[in-house]
């Protein structure tokens, strides 16, 4: 197999044009259907940390932006932790298998291809962290939690 080498620069300028261009018609999009704002949120953050995962020389920035975003989205819609989880994810073991079929070097020494998978971890307790929060949220009343003002 041959194998490209990838100038990093390159790369940079390609994903931040390939993340505009999502944005732009996730943008058009919700024009016309307004209600996916929540799923294209997540297809963009999915886009955004799979291309940061690519030129991480580190795991914890992608793992971070995994479990913060699929905490957001499971404190949104709790019922669909699972699926915030997948669809958020599933974009960096997605650019891995691009990367590998594409026979493209990567920036640093590449793991075990179904090393990517281990992305879902923390997706997975980012979501159901979100789902218990939204949860324990809904069942304390708002008026109890918040102290009483004396008028003076």
């Amino acid at each position: 197999m041959i194998t490209i080498q990838v100038n990093p620069t390159l790369v940079t300028f390609s994903g931040f044009h390939v993340l505009v261009v999502a944005l732009l018609g996730i943008a058009a999009a919700l024009c016309f259907k307004p209600q996916l704002w929540l799923p294209s949120l997540a297809v963009f953050w999915g886009l955004l940390t799979a291309f940061i995962d690519l030129l991480a020389r580190e795991p914890q920035l992608p793992a971070l932006m995994l479990l913060s975003s699929c905490l957001f989205l499971g404190f949104a819609q709790p019922s669909h932790a699972w699926r915030w989880a997948l669809v958020v994810a599933g974009w960096i073991p997605a650019a891995a298998f691009v990367q590998s079929v594409m026979g493209m070097a990567a920036l640093e020494p590449p793991g075990h291809p179904l090393s990517s998978f281990l992305a879902f971890v923390p997706a997975l307790i980012g979501a159901y962290g979100g789902a218990f929060a939204a949860r324990v949220v809904a069942r304390k009343p708002v008026s109890s939690a918040l102290p009483e003002i004396p008028n003076l």
